[in-house]
């Protein structure tokens, strides 16, 4: 397993991983797992953008999946973001496409609320998915 990654100026990193091994569910059997993903990531005081790429083999078992995040400082404390992504696992496809509100009210404590939409595809039962979500996220 290894990462690469580099910094071509201060805001901007590029990132390349891979993983090839072994995986075990029991005692008794063990899968054959590779991922390699590519990452991008800008950030300054005034933007912020993330993405990454990954696709990986579990036995037969192909997935591959991306992301895109994109996030603008109002304020110091308040950034209103939109993201997508996208996940295959064999023949399931789940997408995603989310707006959020990152709020830091002190420096080791943020607070962050989303709305996500599935579209109809991904559900036939309940046809569109509307999902909230909130955390908060304390460091020390």
């Amino acid at each position: 397993t290894g990462i690469i990654t580099v910094n071509p100026i201060k805001e901007l990193s590029i990132a390349v991983s891979y993983y090839d091994g072994w995986t075990s569910l029991t005692s008794t059997n063990s899968y054959l797992r590779s991922r390699l993903g590519a990452g991008l990531r800008y950030e300054n005081k005034q933007l912020m953008f993330r993405g990454e790429y990954i696709t990986g083999k579990t036995n037969e078992l192909v997935s591959t999946g991306y992301y895109a995040v994109f996030g603008y400082n109002v304020t110091s404390q308040i950034q209103p973001v939109v993201k997508y992504d996208f996940y295959k696992r064999g023949t399931v496809e789940t997408t995603n496409f989310i707006i959020g509100l990152n709020y830091v009210p002190l420096k080791n404590v943020r607070l962050q609320a989303n709305y996500t939409l599935q579209p109809e595809k991904q559900n036939p039962i309940v046809k569109t998915g509307h999902i909230l979500g909130a955390q908060m996220i304390l460091s020390f």
